[in-house]
């Protein structure tokens, strides 16, 4: 990945994180941009004075949407987190990046990769409670897949106890 320099557009440092209370947001700027070769691939990290975004962070898998204005509606692939920055990853730039925008997170995917992450943590929990406290998560990415590290074969009996778990 080669990133080029961060370019100032509209005052301001940080996005302020709105996403646990709304998936959408008005009078929004772009207060930096940076072009981006990714695998021979262009894209933009956008940053945003405000955003209801989610950036990727602890397994969850960042937000997708769009970012619109009167005249365009922008893709957003992606959202991450870099030194406390909310990056709107998009492969094209608004036409007006000095315009004022509204911001909308895809809900289905949205709530889809938090009920998938939830689950994640429910796995976890019952693997514990039945196998014991040797089992530790690893990781997880969520799509629902999570790494657990177990040093015993897991009985059939284990597994029926699992499959009929309910912790939640």
């Amino acid at each position: 990945v080669e990133a080029g320099d961060w370019v100032p557009v509209n005052e301001g440092t940080e996005s302020e994180f709105l996403g646990y209370d709304t998936i959408a947001a008005d009078e929004i700027r772009i207060i930096r941009y940076r072009k981006v070769n990714n695998k021979g691939k262009n894209q933009f990290h956008l940053v945003f004075n405000k955003t209801p975004f989610y950036a990727e962070s602890g397994g969850q898998v960042g937000d997708t949407g769009y970012l619109e204005s009167a005249n365009e509606k922008i893709l957003i692939v992606d959202t991450r987190k870099e030194n406390n920055l909310h990056m709107h990853i998009s492969e094209q730039m608004p036409e007006n990046i000095y315009g004022v925008f509204s911001a909308t997170v895809d809900k289905k995917q949205r709530y889809s990769t938090q009920y998938n992450h939830s689950a994640t943590h429910l796995l976890h929990k019952a693997l514990r409670e039945v196998l014991g406290p040797h089992v530790e998560q690893k990781g997880s990415l969520v799509h629902l897949i999570i790494c657990v590290s177990i040093s015993v074969i897991i009985r059939k009996c284990q597994l029926t106890k699992l499959q009929g778990s309910n912790i939640w």
